[in-house]
């Protein structure tokens, strides 16, 4: 198509530099809007998952997940959903604002779950922002999975140990 067409490829180091535009730009755009978006009380808080000092930070608490329904895995999600509850209006509409795909919130919210906050601290405020509201955004509608899931259990195993106790 092409040799046909008399079209010339593009060089590799052209290619690479409308890629490196596209991503700075991009990049911009994004800082833009959470600069323009975010309140200084949201922003102030999920870098502050990011700066403590301690070797177990806020951050890893809000990342780990329920193992099962015992009442102390639950209190933990109860814990993590109330930590986010605050910031999940906010961060929901900075989502809606940033327009990304919904294959981009998950990879940015698979770069919290999967880096070590030391990692996350070396990118740029606005990178790290980016990733925290992604990130948080997708940990609330797990925890409120989580806590249906245990309060569906919770019934069941109640209901059953009624009837059992009814027969009896």
């Amino acid at each position: 198509f092409f040799n046909q067409n008399q079209i010339a490829l593009a060089g590799y180091t052209t290619l690479q530099d409308h890629v490196s535009e596209v991503l700075i730009s991009e990049r911009a755009r994004i800082k833009k809007v959470l600069e323009k978006s975010m309140t200084p009380k949201t922003r102030k808080s999920l870098l502050k998952l990011l700066g403590s000092d301690e070797t177990f930070t806020d951050l890893s608490r809000l990342k780990q997940m329920a193992k099962d329904f015992s009442s102390s895995q639950i209190n933990r999600e109860l814990t993590t959903h109330q930590a986010i509850k605050e910031l999940y209006p906010e961060l929901k509409q900075i989502i809606a604002e940033l327009s990304l795909s919904p294959k981009n919130l998950e990879y940015y919210a698979s770069l919290v779950k999967h880096k070590s906050v030391y990692k996350l601290r070396r990118h740029s405020d606005d990178q790290s922002l980016l990733y925290l509201c992604c990130y948080l955004y997708f940990r609330y509608r797990e925890t409120n999975d989580n806590l249906v899931s245990a309060f569906l259990y919770l019934v069941r195993k109640i209901t059953e140990s009624g009837k059992i106790f009814a027969k009896q």
